[in-house]
């Protein structure tokens, strides 16, 4: 079952504990359309195609119809959220804020699917989101977002260090090095731009 964690005030709540959540089925045909349906919405909003905007958030809609009553309460109330935000930005047609919607319905499709892949590839995926609302934050002119984000990307590049070959992780230190400098500089295209390589490097899922 779900339960909490938290010290001193500070609580946690935790929906899957992994190994001991972890099951030996493939990933459900579900959340696989979840995730390429949000891919797709992320693109859509990028480029401002809000036609095919409707068709992936229809996608992820009927995807999530199939698969929310069996999914755990914690993650269930946090897509329900992101699927929301979605369709009320696909209706205002608010590209920068469907793009953020996109990446959470993503983030909790990989959340919801971390009992079915191995952790280190799921903080993969969740490495290459941060990338892409690094890259949203740009476009917002939000400085102050920029450089959480990174600060966010530094700190998963601690946790997945250990899955890159050395020629990887060299180039993701020398991006994120690149995008500090930008960040702390308050240059949004530089940050925009090394984000972006960093996003190339790694799978989208």
């Amino acid at each position: 079952g779900e339960y909490h964690s938290g010290s001193n005030g500070d609580v946690e709540a935790i929906a899957l504990a992994v190994p001991a959540d972890a099951i030996s089925t493939p990933v459900p045909a579900e959340l696989a359309t979840l995730s390429t349906s949000a891919e797709a919405l992320w693109t859509a909003a990028r480029s401002g195609d809000f036609a095919k905007a409707q068709s992936s958030l229809d996608a992820i809609t009927s995807a999530w119809a199939g698969v929310g009553p069996s999914a755990p309460k914690n993650l269930a109330v946090g897509m329900n959220a992101a699927v929301t935000s979605a369709t009320q930005e696909v209706t205002a047609k608010n590209a920068i804020q469907l793009a953020h919607a996109a990446i959470d319905v993503e983030r909790w499709a990989y959340d919801l699917r971390l009992r079915h892949q191995p952790k280190d590839e799921i903080d993969q995926v969740r490495f290459m989101l941060w990338a892409r609302q690094l890259a949203v934050d740009v476009d917002a002119t939000d400085v102050a977002g920029v450089r959480s984000d990174t600060t966010t990307l530094e700190w998963m590049r601690d946790r997945i260090a250990h899955t890159f070959d050395a020629s990887t992780l060299s180039a993701v230190n020398t991006k994120l090095k690149a995008l500090r400098t930008a960040a702390d500089a308050g240059d949004l295209a530089a940050a925009k731009e090394a984000a972006g390589a960093l996003e190339k490097l790694l799978p989208s899922g």
